[in-house]
This record gives structure tokens, C-alpha cells and sequence, in this order.
């Protein structure tokens, strides 16, 4: 390939090509530069946004749905903490009024509307997607039928649906109050003897009970259903059990630690829900 460099074309080309370069300004050289490092990042910046935007990218879809459970998570614990100290304000208000002789009626209807802000509360911090709807009730011993529990305070069940509501030993809420030890179903759909309520507009499927407990014995119950199935984890149990802590001061506060015997021996482990 000597002869093509050696030639007199290729050699005045040379020549041209080196003149050409000389005497280009050096501003319009660094001009061209930027130019061409301006394009490169653009480029990669187009690629990258891309990549991120490919459907089929499985790493990256796991990266921003790892990234949205994050900030889930993060902005649960915030409300729970939130709800938690309001409560807790609340109690210390609750117990220092029973310690200066206020009067049990007064006392009663206070420590309903604490349990009344938490169980409204409970529902939408537990909320993890708009498709999950939650109900929440703090369940205690019927006093007219002491075979039953009734609803004391909840949300998320019609008006009627509370004050007729009952539940007996039979039930997951009754069989709770009645061990002592909290159950999570979850899909009670599932379960043999589960036997829907004709009436509900909606159907649910998992469902966390947890005692309320005074001086280690059980005085009510908080329950927690969901509309799918295992739609809590290990987080909203551990809320469970911190809420029902409190709620076991509340309960003491007010009296109702003397409601505390579910009667009847029918705990076959029978699970009914109504809606």
C-alpha cells in the first residue's frame, strides 16, 4: 500500500487537510468539542431513560418497585407513629383523670373517644393499596348475653351493622377472647366451616384478632379484616399489638375490666363472617 501514500494525490490531500487544521480558530475548536460532549451525555441520557422505561427490564422493575415499597413503608410507620402518640396523650389524660376521682360516666365517654379515634384511624394507616378496604372493631362481652361479644366501637361497618352485630364463642374474635392468644386468618374463605353472611356487600377475606388484655386476662378483642386475602404482614400485627396494649389501659380506666367472662363452651373453631 506504499504506492498510495507515496502518490502525488494522497500526498496533496495531506497537505490541505494540515493547512485546514492550522488555521482553524482554536474557539471554533473548542465550540465543536462541546458540541460533540454535548451530544455524547444527551445520548446516554436518552439510553438510560430508555433502558429505564423497557418493559421488559425485570432488574430495573424490581429496583423501582423495591424503591416504592420503601417509601411506603416509610410514610406507614410516620402515621402509625403519629396516631400512637396521640393516643398515648390521650390515655395519660384518661388515666389521670381516674387518679383525681372523675366521675365513671365521664371517664366512660372519654376512653370511647379514644378508642373511637383509634379504631377510625387504624383502617386507613393500615391501607396499603386504594383496592384494600379495611374494617376495624374493638369487640367486648355483651352485657345483656354474655354469650356474645358486641360491637363497642368500629368503623368501616354500617350503623346498624354495629349495634346488631354479635359474635360467639365459635367465631375467630370469640375463640380469641376466649385462648387468650391472637389469630390471623388468612383466607377465611378457605376455612371448612366458614359460612358467609348472605347480607354483606362485600366479601372478606383475611381477618387479624387480637386480645385486649388487663391483668393477663382478656377483656375484649381487636379485630381487623381486609377485602384481600393476606393483605397484612408482620408490621401491622406488631401495630396490633401495640394499639391493644393501650387499649388495655383504656379499658382498665373505664370499668371495663369487670366485663370479662365470655360464657359457653362452644369453641369448636367455627369462623363466621358478617358483613
Amino acid at each position: 500500500m506504499d504506492f498510495l501514500t507515496e502518490s502525488e494525490t494522497f500526498k496533496n490531500l495531506d497537505e490541505a487537510m494540515a493547512e485546514q487544521v492550522t488555521f482553524m480558530d482554536p474557539k471554533h475548536i473548542m465550540i465543536l468539542l462541546y458540541i460533540i460532549l454535548s451530544l455524547a451525555i444527551a445520548w446516554f441520557i436518552l439510553r438510560m431513560y430508555k433502558l429505564w422505561k423497557k418493559p421488559d427490564n425485570h432488574i430495573v422493575k424490581e429496583l423501582k418497585r423495591k424503591q416504592k415499597e420503601t417509601s411506603e413503608d416509610s410514610n406507614q410507620k410516620s402515621l402509625v407513629m403519629t396516631l400512637m402518640d396521640q393516643v398515648v396523650i390521650e390515655v395519660k389524660n384518661l388515666t389521670a383523670m381516674k387518679a383525681q376521682g372523675v366521675d365513671p360516666k365521664e371517664l366512660e365517654d372519654y376512653g370511647r373517644k379514644i378508642l373511637n379515634l383509634a379504631v377510625s384511624q387504624i383502617p386507613v394507616i393500615l391501607k396499603s393499596t386504594k383496592s384494600i378496604n379495611h374494617r376495624c372493631a374493638v369487640f367486648t362481652v355483651d352485657p345483656d348475653d354474655r354469650k356474645q361479644l358486641m360491637v363497642l366501637e368500629g368503623s368501616g361497618y354500617s350503623l346498624r351493622g354495629k349495634e346488631k352485630l354479635r359474635l360467639d364463642c365459635s367465631t375467630v374474635a370469640g375463640i380469641v377472647y376466649v385462648n387468650g392468644k391472637y389469630n390471623y386468618v388468612k383466607d377465611v374463605t378457605k376455612e371448612a366451616s366458614y359460612k358467609p353472611n348472605p347480607k354483606a356487600s362485600k366479601t372478606i377475606y383475611s381477618l387479624i384478632c387480637y386480645p385486649i388484655v388487663v391483668n393477663d386476662i382478656t377483656v375484649g378483642i381487636l379485630s381487623i379484616d381486609g377485602s384481600e386475602k393476606n393483605c397484612f404482614n408482620n408490621d401491622d400485627i406488631a401495630y396490633c399489638k401495640m394499639f391493644t396494649n393501650l387499649f388495655g389501659v383504656i379499658f382498665s380506666a373505664i370499668g371495663y375490666d369487670d366485663h370479662i367472662k365470655l360464657e359457653g363452651d362452644d369453641v369448636d373453631g367455627k369462623i363466621q363472617v358478617t358483613g
